[in-house]
């Protein structure tokens, strides 16, 4: 309990019932430590994120690094007005918000990790599976943007496929077209439906698809900058230069060990965790 400018009386009896009073001063002073170190951590994620201090794989290091930022305000207090009991207070509040964020970039990291290590397992999949089927750029080797044309193909399937699905229901609906008309349109309809599904993917396959591309741009090797592709996820008035990544079966494979070589501990936490 925190009470402004009590008499020495009040302090008294407050004391004998194991109630703590702190001054006006110091109240405030923790109040605005804490603020002040919640706006800090939030600009230090905001500048990590913005300007790439912080690498994909070592987004754990924030966590350290926000834990000194909560330090900040404490000490500047403390400096200020020169009581070390104050200091320990704005301290104690000061690292309250940095530790909900050095948490937040713990979790982040974790889901993230627990995210390639999904992805590894499909890549590994789709070199027994899928792989002689899309090294058609360099024998054995497989290439980033083959994947990716291959995935934005299968989008426009799945669209055409909802298309015609729509022109089906509303042909339907046309009260003014008799039945025979009707039958003549679905079944040339029905006709394209056929063709669209002889070449849709299994779901299955298109995830590998999508890991294995993710797991090329950390396993393989550059190869060269071509345009980006025109896919659905894509922004349609943004036009970037992705680099072209390629990797052997081999790469791909052994990336397993690269992952585990770099965090051991940490996938044991999310394996006990159940997350991979």
């Amino acid at each position: 309990m925190t009470q402004p400018d009590l008499d020495e009386k009040t302090r008294a009896e407050l004391s004998a019932e194991g109630i703590k009073a702190v001054d006006s001063a110091t109240f405030s002073a923790c109040q605005n430590c804490m603020l002040a170190s919640f706006l800090l951590s939030f600009a230090t994620l905001g500048a990590s994120a913005y300007y790439h201090l912080v690498g994909r794989d070592d987004f754990y290091l924030l966590a350290p690094i926000l834990i000194l930022v909560g330090f900040v305000p404490a000490i500047l207090a403390g400096l200020f007005k020169g009581s070390f009991k104050r200091t320990l207070a704005c301290l104690f509040h000061s690292l309250l918000p940095t530790s909900l964020f050095a948490a937040f970039a713990f979790c982040l990291f974790g889901m993230t990790l627990a995210s390639v290590y999904s992805d590894q397992k499909k890549a590994e999949s789709f070199v027994q599976l899928d792989f002689v089927k899309y090294d058609t750029a360099t024998p054995g080797q497989v290439h980033s943007d083959v994947l990716q044309q291959a995935m934005d193909q299968q989008n426009q399937l799945s669209s055409d496929k909802a298309r015609l699905e729509t022109i089906k229901s509303d042909i339907g609906n046309i009260s003014s077209l008799g039945q025979a008309q009707k039958d003549s349109l679905l079944q040339n309809i029905q006709s394209s439906e056929d063709l669209v599904a002889k070449q849709l993917i299994p779901n299955e396959q298109y995830s590998r698809l999508f890991a294995t591309r993710n797991i090329i741009y950390r396993a393989g090797t550059p190869v060269s900058s071509a345009p980006s592709p025109k896919s659905s996820s894509a922004n349609a008035n943004q036009v970037q230069d992705l680099e072209v990544y390629s990797a052997t079966a081999a790469q791909i494979k052994g990336y397993r060990q690269v992952i585990e070589g770099q965090h051991p501990y940490w996938l044991k936490f999310i394996s006990w965790l159940g997350l991979i």
